[in-house]
């Protein structure tokens, strides 16, 4: 019959069935294989006389099937391996997934990588490890830069907040590695370290989102001040960015001659009375 063959060549004159995915017709010698991309239906299978196999299919429809979408195979069918893909029926084997794109077992495409996830090609998307995210061609993956983070599954890098910073001596993986600024600095989002308090202001407290001015007549006398101190008599306190002025070396200043401070923490020096008069950072005023 013709799921059968004479095996003359090995010196039998018995029939023998086909295995798998291979056919032969009546009369036969020997066994055919399917073409690539296609498989017979079973083992043993016919071809008739009427059904012969042509140089460019390899064999009748009826004899072999084309593999299906999302399957290739030579010998038998076999689903495409994550990554890789076969978009038509009959392919002999998967195509790979270029870079920045995946696709499951089984596929019939490629997708663009999201959410995270990125592709080396010929594989499925993957995220990437924490404290990285995806290129924007979804690649490879970045680290984050220092004064941000990224958990595992992140699309991009999230700032520490204002008053926080993350060195850049490490990988951070969670806003747990955005430490505090100490007292007497701060930091706006996103830095990798934390600034001093000017002249004049201050934070008294760790994470401050920012620094404190002192209130009118009292002030600091250094950078990364924690606390104001009160301007001493015959001064008072200076307002406005006078900080920005290197010639002065703190926030209070020496009363104008004609004026005084009798008490420390003054805001404002005052004039002396008629037939007095004073002169620069004075207490009080003299009779003429």
């Amino acid at each position: 019959s013709g799921f059968d063959y004479d095996q003359n060549t090995f010196g039998s004159n018995a029939c023998f069935t086909c295995p798998g995915n291979m056919y032969a017709g009546d009369g036969a010698s020997y066994c055919s294989i399917c073409a690539p991309g296609k498989t017979a239906a079973n083992s043993g299978t016919e071809d008739s006389a009427a059904n012969a196999c042509s140089d460019t299919d390899g064999c009748d429809s009826s004899v072999c099937e084309a593999c299906d979408i999302g399957k290739a195979g030579t010998r038998e069918c076999v689903s495409c391996t994550p990554g890789k893909y076969a978009s038509s029926a009959g392919q002999p084997v998967c195509a790979p997934c270029l870079a920045g794109k995946g696709s499951t077992a089984g596929s019939s495409g490629c997708s663009d990588c999201t959410g995270g996830k990125y592709s080396t090609g010929n594989e499925d998307c993957k995220f990437c490890e924490a404290g990285k995210v995806p290129a924007l061609n979804k690649m490879t993956c970045v680290t984050c830069t220092s004064g941000s983070w990224a958990a595992q599954g992140d699309d991009e890098c999230t700032d520490c907040v204002a008053g926080k910073y993350a060195p850049d001596d490490q990988i951070s993986t969670s806003a747990d590695m955005c430490f505090d600024c100490p007292a007497g600095t701060t930091s706006v989002a996103g830095e990798k370290e934390c600034s001093d308090c000017q002249k004049g202001k201050y934070s008294d407290t760790a994470g401050a989102a920012y620094c404190t001015t002192c209130t009118a007549g009292s002030t600091t006398d250094a950078v990364g001040g924690v606390t104001c101190r009160a301007c001493e008599v015959g001064k008072y306190g200076r307002t406005g960015d006078w900080y920005l002025n290197p010639s002065y070396s703190s926030g209070c200043a020496d009363c104008e001659a004609g004026k005084y401070a009798g008490t420390v923490g003054t805001a404002t020096c005052t004039d002396c009375a008629a037939g007095k008069f004073s002169e620069e950072g004075q207490t009080t005023c003299t009779l003429c």
